[in-house]
């Protein structure tokens, strides 16, 4: 069987629509930080970052085993866990940082985290670590700016059933934000 990967820089969608496209196509849902935390495939905690460190090759084994027996969705930001054999496809999602800097702050997360995971998403350094992980022919990028709900599910359905195929590197932050890119990079 096999994985699509739904994976982004935390508030970019992934949670949400990979259950809503799970419900949709049929499949099994899993979310990384879920399974990390039911089955304590994690080595320690990280109170300054209020985060599970996570056992790589457990979860990954674990991912492995469920998608054995049948094709799964998986949704996380943690790219190493992914069997690239069992991949499928790798859909890298991706947001205007000024509406993930938004998102983030209705999620209450501290200034420091904010600017992390937008420096990160500015930075594209989930998609460089997807391309590295599983090859750029496995990987596509999708922007949801701008999507509503309903328009990105319909997004990913198209890319699942390979009737578009969103190629990454089309998203440059750096070019479409100019000097607000700078600010958040600054710090």
């Amino acid at each position: 069987m096999s994985i699509i990967f739904i994976t982004g820089t935390p508030g970019t969608g992934k949670t949400t629509l990979a259950r809503i496209l799970a419900k949709v196509i049929n499949v099994k849902c899993i979310s990384i930080a879920d399974l990390v935390k039911r089955k304590k495939l994690y080595i320690n905690y990280d109170r300054s970052k209020n985060a599970f460190i996570i056992d790589i090759e457990k979860v990954r084994k674990e991912i492995a085993k469920l998608a054995r027996k049948e094709r799964i969705i998986v949704e996380g930001h943690i790219v190493e866990v992914i069997p690239p054999d069992m991949l499928e496809v790798c859909i890298v999602l991706r947001l205007n940082p000024l509406v993930l800097e938004k998102r983030l702050n209705n999620r209450g997360y501290i200034r420091e985290k904010i600017l992390e995971n937008i420096q990160s998403e500015i930075l594209d350094v989930i998609l460089i670590d997807a391309l590295k992980t599983f090859g750029e022919g496995k990987v596509l990028e999708l922007d949801l700016t701008g999507l509503t709900k309903e328009e990105a599910v319909k997004s990913l359905l198209d890319i699942i059933r390979g009737k578009i195929r969103p190629k990454p590197g089309r998203v440059d932050w750096i070019k479409r934000l100019g000097k607000d890119a700078y600010r958040y990079l600054r710090g």
